[in-house]
């Protein structure tokens, strides 16, 4: 489910920048599934969040006037692919950098072999969603998300 809510706040807050009314995103991602538990759970999370720590709009992208470069290691640890799915977070302002630098540390430190997209996002949403790992394994397990939803 935690899965899902990220994926949630992610195209909430790409439709938003781009102007579209909450109540037709939410119609479509019923369309597309969700539940709509999940879903206002999620527009629960991004209205929590839009309260930025400086005040500045959430819903507008964030100007970058510089990027957080990758070290050589970081670069050959993290795919091009999951580091921009990880920029597009940060730009959202889904994750500050204090977040995205902890998403970098811990895709470091439980790098096995190169992080890709979907291990970028399981890392994400472990860290915005202050998750421990049995936490993070309760969610994830199908077995027991079905248990825990129904």
């Amino acid at each position: 489910m935690v899965d899902k809510i990220l994926e949630i706040i992610t195209y909430l807050a790409e439709n938003i920048v781009k102007g579209k009314r909450v109540e037709k995103i939410k119609d479509k991602l019923l369309l597309q599934g969700y539940s709509e538990d999940e879903i206002n759970l999620a527009l629960s999370f991004f209205l929590f969040a839009s309260k930025s720590k400086d005040n500045r709009p959430f819903h507008k992208m964030e100007d970058f006037s510089t990027a957080r470069i990758l070290h050589t290691i970081e670069s050959l640890l993290i795919l091009p692919e999951a580091y921009g799915h990880l920029l597009k977070l940060r730009a959202l302002k889904i994750i500050d950098d204090e977040q995205m630098e902890k998403i970098i540390e811990e895709s470091l430190l439980s790098a096995e072999d190169q992080i890709g997209v979907d291990e970028m996002k399981k890392i994400a949403m472990k860290v915005i969603f202050q998750l421990k790992e049995e936490d993070y394994n309760l969610f994830t397990d199908e077995d027991k998300t079905d248990k825990i939803v129904h």
